[in-house]
């Protein structure tokens, strides 16, 4: 990536996918940005970077990010930690998009209401397990190797040439950082991606600021109750627990789970 050098490697078909990609920006006046339901950091912050590419390549274009059903709360913390442009983002569709590009969503399933507006000029751009919204794609930038979806958006950064100012290479680390499970995830070719970041400006200690956040008294009782209320079970090495919360069941199974569990 430094000096015109990439470290990683794209099929010749991808990188004319996102050239074409490039083309049809370019080409259209109308642009909307769509993902997944209660969207995450990986979302918020790929599709932050992507409407900044979009309005270097087109800047006449009208473009907004649709978050039809919001966003998570972790994802609100990073909007305000980071300083984002909360005025990107939107809940209703209020122009008639002349593309829409989804972004770090395999499934129809996943968009909610957001279905409902999907037109004949469609891309996706994902890092997910292939699903059915590719079918209904003209276009489709999906590698199901990478981490993250920003990890995606970096490379059609590096590939199309466009400047990458530090706080897109943050925010961009910050999605990273958080579908990556704070880079335990991370192989090669990623590692190479946050050098790149980082040379871009990236503040890896800004991005571990947006991600972290108090637990309100609900989520410690939750945490709590699921450890008193625990039965185990041992199955050779393994110690399974079994429990029952009636809130914030996720963040109460990696509580179990940090204390010792192997299964939850």
């Amino acid at each position: 990536m430094k000096n015109s050098k990439r470290y990683y490697v794209l099929s010749s078909e991808l990188v004319n996918d996102i050239k074409n990609l490039k083309n049809m920006i370019e080409s259209s006046e109308d642009i909307a940005i769509f993902t997944h339901s209660n969207a995450d950091p990986d979302a918020i912050t790929s599709s932050y970077a992507l409407w900044k590419l979009i309005k270097q390549l087109n800047p006449q274009s009208r473009c907004k990010v649709v978050l039809h059903e919001g966003m998570s709360r972790v994802s609100k913390n990073v909007i305000n930690t980071l300083g984002l442009d909360i005025n990107i983002f939107t809940e209703k569709l209020d122009i008639k998009p002349s593309i829409i590009i989804i972004v770090d969503t395999a499934s129809s399933t996943q968009l909610g209401n957001a279905i409902n507006h999907l037109n004949d000029k469609c891309i996706i751009i994902d890092h997910h397990t292939v699903g059915d919204l590719v079918n209904r794609c003209e276009l489709a930038i999906v590698i199901p190797t990478s981490k993250a979806t920003s990890e995606l958006i970096t490379y059609i950064y590096d590939i199309l040439n466009v400047d990458m100012s530090s706080d897109v290479a943050t925010a961009l680390l910050t999605g990273i950082m958080f579908d990556s499970r704070h880079l335990s995830l991370a192989d090669k070719d990623l590692m190479y991606v946050i050098l790149f970041l980082l040379e871009k400006g990236a503040s890896l200690q800004k991005s571990k600021r947006a991600l972290h956040r108090e637990m309100d008294i609900s989520e410690k009782i939750a945490r709590i109750k699921a450890s008193l209320r625990a039965t185990v079970f041992r199955y050779n090495d393994l110690l399974i627990a079994l429990t029952c919360v009636g809130a914030h069941e996720a963040s109460a199974a990696n509580a179990m789970i940090e204390l010792g569990y192997d299964a939850v």
